[in-house]
């Protein structure tokens, strides 16, 4: 029952204000800059998914960012959905 109550709670995405957007433009632009790996932390309704790789181009048009993987793959990353980036 506690479990049902658990999963029937609605989690809704953080508003971000236009310093916490600056900030993840920044740390997105230096890891396009230098190939430095980021975390970025995403919104998902169920649990925040955090990931760490490397920025390599901004889809500005499709609102996306192409994230590598360390074996040269790569994730087109909505930034819709980013609600944090770090270093």
């Amino acid at each position: 029952m506690i479990a049902d109550q658990r999963n029937q709670e609605i989690r809704y995405k953080p508003d971000l204000d236009p310093q916490a957007w600056d900030e993840i433009n920044e740390v997105v632009a230096k890891s396009i800059e230098d190939h430095s790996a980021i975390t970025l932390t995403m919104f998902d309704p169920n649990e925040n998914i955090v990931i760490e790789r490397i920025a390599t181009r901004i889809d500005k048009q499709l609102n996306q960012i192409k994230m590598r993987w360390p074996n040269d793959d790569y994730d087109w990353i909505k930034i819709d959905n980013i609600i944090s980036a770090n270093v």
